[in-house]
């Protein structure tokens, strides 16, 4: 009479058990890469909303520094008031009208970590708009920056007034 060893496992069970391991490292590589793209999408609006407040308060400072040179509050900022215009603190005081509507992508300093528009720097997926819309009956201005990238947009808005 021949004897049955029962102490291992069969191929079949070999391959039934590789199966479901297969499955469950699958799961858990879904679950893990559709837990990281809401993560990446915060962390491109938290950058966003950085370069939006940077435009807004170089524009502020623009506004300050008139005021204590004597100059009209809006003084350099003519292109941000009768259309779209891209303002950098690299290029500052500088700022340039976009033409066809459109600013150009913002570059990436790897070195600094610093957005700008200087031509040595590679390309980001961000692009950043300025426009303001002056009320000079009440001596305010509207600053408006939209920042797109490739999968949203952020715009932020600030009303700024005439030092009296």
């Amino acid at each position: 009479m021949r004897k049955e060893n029962k102490n291992g496992f069969t191929l079949v069970e070999g391959l039934v058990a590789i199966a479901i391991l297969v499955l469950v490292i699958t799961f858990v590589l879904n679950v893990i890469q559709g837990s990281l793209k809401p993560l990446a999408h915060s962390q491109a609006q938290i950058v966003a909303s950085f370069l939006a407040q940077e435009t807004i308060e170089t524009v502020r400072n623009i506004r300050d520094e008139n005021f204590l040179k004597g100059r009209n509050w809006l003084y350099g900022l003519d292109e941000c008031i009768v259309g779209v215009c891209r303002i950098s603190i690299f290029s500052y005081p500088r700022v340039d009208l976009c033409t066809d509507g459109t600013c150009g992508k913002l570059r990436y300093d790897t070195e600094t970590g610093r957005y700008g528009y200087e031509s040595e720097w590679i390309e980001s997926e961000f692009t950043r708009e300025t426009e303001i819309d002056e009320n000079p009956y009440f001596g305010r201005a509207t600053v408006s920056v939209t920042v797109r990238w490739s999968t949203g947009e952020l715009i932020m808005k600030e009303t700024l007034y005439e030092f009296q």
